[in-house]
């Protein structure tokens, strides 16, 4: 019987893995064709990418660490905290803490007080992610590489660099996918309303 329980856990533990690295693989293979059509300069996507590692080496730095589930994303010199975190003394610690980073133009706390989210609510996430992704890439007249794609907690953040009308689009489509309890919207827009 023991045999028979372990055997089932490793077959379940090693399909969740197989399929976690699925978007993995495609995300990477997408990654060079994305940076080719990004609006940011290339100096400006470098950047981001430093300004990521030096924010979550902030929130490792933190005594409550062990106590969140925080994301980091910087786009185009605006940098987005997403998760949660044990109070709001710590959510205000951690954005003062990102403002000394070298290079960010502005912090924006969408850190929730609460409990990290589980395992299963990841995964979930992650699926609404690639629905969305999915969802935009489908979509005529819109080019999804300007978006940025992060959801938590089943709340979908749109990030980029895009014009009102491709926000506006953008923003339509991601509230038909199934899941999604809310659209956050963090652009920064190329034409005015």
């Amino acid at each position: 019987m023991i045999k028979l329980l372990l055997t089932s856990l490793l077959a379940a533990f090693s399909f969740t893995c197989l399929t976690s690295c699925i978007p993995t693989i495609i995300a990477g293979t997408a990654t060079g064709a994305s940076v080719a059509t990004d609006r940011r300069s290339t100096g400006a996507i470098v950047d981001d990418r430093t300004i990521e590692v030096k924010a979550l080496q902030k929130v490792g730095d933190q005594p409550f660490y062990k106590q969140t589930h925080v994301s980091a994303i910087s786009y185009n010199a605006r940098l987005i905290l997403i998760g949660q975190v044990p109070s709001a003394y710590d959510a205000e610690t951690l954005v003062t803490a990102m403002q000394t980073i070298p290079k960010v133009r502005q912090v924006v706390n969408e850190l929730e007080v609460g409990p990290p989210i589980g395992f299963t609510t990841r995964s979930s996430d992650t699926l609404i992610t690639s629905k969305v992704k999915s969802a935009l890439l489908a979509e005529k007249n819109l080019n999804s590489n300007a978006f940025k794609v992060v959801t938590e907690n089943g709340v979908v953040f749109l990030i980029g660099l895009v014009t009102y009308e491709e926000g506006n689009k953008a923003s339509e489509v991601t509230r038909q996918i199934g899941g999604v309890k809310k659209v956050t919207r963090v652009f920064e827009f190329t034409t005015q309303p």
